[in-house]
């Protein structure tokens, strides 16, 4: 059983790898090969050619049967399905059924409620009490032909298992030390250097290690701001989308079932997915202009009443800011929450706290930055009217399910989370502007190239975030850019490294026409940028810009 101590030991080993040199040559990994490259964990994929994306859009064979992994929530993980299966082939029907895995009872309840279909199956180890919780999930089993839906809740929620807890429980699971109660060994059969290990690990990283996170998410967040929040008003989730789901679930409970939600601004594809699939509705504002807060406010003076209002600032992936000051007027006069997610601001760049009442955060992406662990968390303004009721509610529904493992290297990640973001602003702005000189690009949306909406909530010492989103006058140049750029290419944003990707055709390939009618169309190149230094990203951007330069030519060569 030295085994399992030695598979926390290869977790550790994971977040140990050497970024010096971010890039690592990663844009020469062939498709399917995960990012960052010999990581278990890592939560990225290459698709590293337009075709490529296409190919995995449309679930094209020679793309799927090479992913060796995938954005977790998109792409369930092979260590999982594999873990699954095997539960299948021993308390279920293989031929029929198959199964996904939670950390949580009421999750999987959650699960079944939403196929109206399945059963649970508590798999758990006579550990010791301490590590019991981490050493027990819940898998549901339902009919195959259900995969999709079963896979959407997956996706949506975000509230599926992890590797790293995967990895722990396979080991047990082939010991033969993890079942249905009283189906697995005696507790004498069990290492002590097992149990002791995972006493001391899981203990160790409750106690601490989440505590650790949450202040440093408190203290980042107050920075230059006036509200001072404090460890307890912060809540650590497993997944960004884990935390928009326990929010949509706290507003329902706290001001009622039967009002829809404000979508404010294109946002995220899966925000708007648990506000319609898993909320009470949602009134969706794409544009998130101007017009759009006139027809706002039209709406709410009719006496429509909304549960909340959502926006992201800036938004993904056009990069706009909502106008966070009318948003919270209309917040206040209405007596409705207003929740803000900041991801892709970040807590070092922007100052949302004032005028939201919510703020939610993919720790995944930028804060966690080394593309090889998930989380979320949701930070509740102390000074908000709505505060009392929602940490009332938050306490009441929340379950502690972000595995220990995984919280040690998020904590670990962030460390150096301020300096990186500052390194990221000022590559992502040298880059903003090379591409917005060049003939090809009709549009590039980047908040430090036109600043005037993103300064009223940047902070003094912040810069305009590392994410830039292009947009170029022929589609043929879109695609030729993007084979020719010499980076990571693939899911996920905020990485250390710099990486790419057609983000329409990931996030929206089964609703092209929708998205384009608010200015997400199926060609718009999306760069996270890196750390790298700035002379070698120049000249990757610009060897790639080249290769559209000569097509111009010839394009634009007179008939003889």
């Amino acid at each position: 059983m030295h085994c399992i101590t030695e598979t926390i030991g290869a977790i550790k080993e994971c977040n140990s790898y050497a970024y010096e040199d971010p890039q690592h040559e990663m844009s020469r990994y062939e498709v399917g090969c995960p990012l960052p490259p010999h990581d278990p964990h890592a939560i990225s994929v290459s698709l590293p050619t337009w075709e490529s994306n296409v190919a995995w859009g449309n679930k094209e064979s020679w793309v799927v049967d090479k992913m060796k992994t995938g954005y977790p929530r998109f792409f369930v993980a092979r260590s999982i399905t594999a873990l699954a299966e095997d539960v299948v082939w021993r308390y279920g029907n293989p031929e029929s059924e198959t199964a996904l895995i939670f950390p949580a009872k009421k999750t999987a309840k959650k699960c079944v409620s939403f196929l109206h279909a399945g059963r649970i199956i508590p798999l758990s180890t006579n550990s010791s009490e301490k590590a019991a919780k981490w050493l027990s999930v819940f898998v549901v089993v339902f009919p195959k032909n259900l995969w999709p839906q079963a896979r959407a809740f997956w996706q949506h929620t975000g509230d599926g298992v992890s590797t790293r807890q995967v990895m722990v429980l396979r080991e047990l699971w082939n010991a033969d030390l993890l079942g249905i109660a009283g189906a697995t060994k005696d507790s004498k059969d069990r290492s002590p250097v097992l149990m002791g290990a995972l006493d001391k690990l899981c203990d160790h990283c409750i106690v601490s290690t989440k505590q650790q996170l949450r202040n440093r998410i408190a203290g980042l967040i107050s920075t230059n701001s006036e509200i001072a929040v404090a460890e307890d008003h912060v809540f650590l989730y497993p997944t960004g989308m884990s935390a928009i789901y326990a929010i949509s679930r706290s507003i329902l409970s706290v001001l009622g079932s039967d009002k829809k939600a404000v979508c404010f601004g294109f946002g995220y594809t899966d925000t708007l997915k648990v506000l319609t699939k898993l909320g009470s509705g949602c009134h969706f504002f794409g544009t998130g202009n101007s017009v759009d807060l006139h027809e706002l406010s039209t709406l709410l003076s009719t006496g429509e009443s909304i549960s909340a209002i959502f926006c992201e600032l800036p938004t993904n992936p056009l990069l706009q800011t909502p106008d966070l000051v009318v948003l919270r007027g209309l917040a206040t006069t209405y007596n409705i929450p207003l929740v803000v997610d900041e991801t892709i601001g970040t807590f070092v760049n922007v100052d949302v706290l004032p005028f939201a009442d919510v703020v939610v955060t993919s720790l995944s992406k930028a804060f966690g930055g080394k593309c090889n662990v998930m989380g979320g968390s949701v930070v509740l303004n102390p000074t908000s009217p709505f505060y009392s009721a929602f940490h009332r509610s938050f306490t009441e529904d929340f379950e502690d399910t972000y595995f220990p493992l995984d919280a040690s290297v998020m904590l670990s990640n962030s460390a150096p989370f301020s300096d990186r973001i500052q390194t990221m602003n000022t590559n992502a702005l040298a880059i903003s502007r090379i591409l917005a000189r060049h003939p090809t690009v009709q549009t590039v949306y980047y908040p430090g190239l036109n600043p005037e909406g993103f300064d009223r909530f940047r902070k003094p010492k912040g810069g305009y975030g590392f994410l830039i989103t292009i947009r170029f006058k022929r589609q043929q140049s879109a695609m030729d850019f993007f084979d020719a750029l010499d980076v990571a290419k693939g899911p996920s944003l905020g990485t250390v490294f710099t990486l790419a990707c057609p983000y329409t055709l990931l996030a929206h390939m089964s609703e092209i026409d929708w998205a384009a009618e608010y200015g997400v169309v199926e060609d718009l190149v999306r760069i996270s940028v890196g750390v790298e230094e700035m002379s070698e990203l120049v000249a990757v951007v610009e060897k790639a810009l080249a290769v559209l330069e000569v097509e111009t030519v010839q394009v634009e060569r007179p008939r003889l």
